[in-house]
């Protein structure tokens, strides 16, 4: 995409650009189609379309106990042959947000 690779495992894993990493799961990477104005599905996504791509940071929207599973990670790390872990916030916990205030 332009300037920018997107990995994916059944999802977009990783967004890399000549800098280095953008983003990671479990950040959140969307790619829009913007001649739909949809999110595409892996599946779907093909060289040559007009895209936006979006990122949310992990924390900006909770994050489920599975989604930082260094356990689970690894393994998609072995699998892709990628970097995850040593792009893991260390202070994500499940199911919080940094924008949601204690009550």
């Amino acid at each position: 995409m332009g300037d920018h690779t997107v990995p994916y495992l059944n999802e977009f894993m990783a967004v890399d650009n000549d800098g280095g990493r953008v983003a990671t799961y479990p950040d959140t990477i969307v790619i829009i189609d913007k001649s739909t104005g949809e999110a595409l599905a892996v599946k779907d996504a093909r060289a040559g379309m007009d895209v936006a791509l979006l990122v949310s940071k992990a924390g900006i929207l909770p994050v489920s106990s599975s989604s930082i599973d260094r356990v689970g990670i690894a393994e998609c790390e072995q699998i892709m042959g990628i970097d995850f872990l040593d792009h893991l916030d260390p202070t994500l916990r499940p199911g919080t947000s940094a924008y949601v205030s204690e009550r």
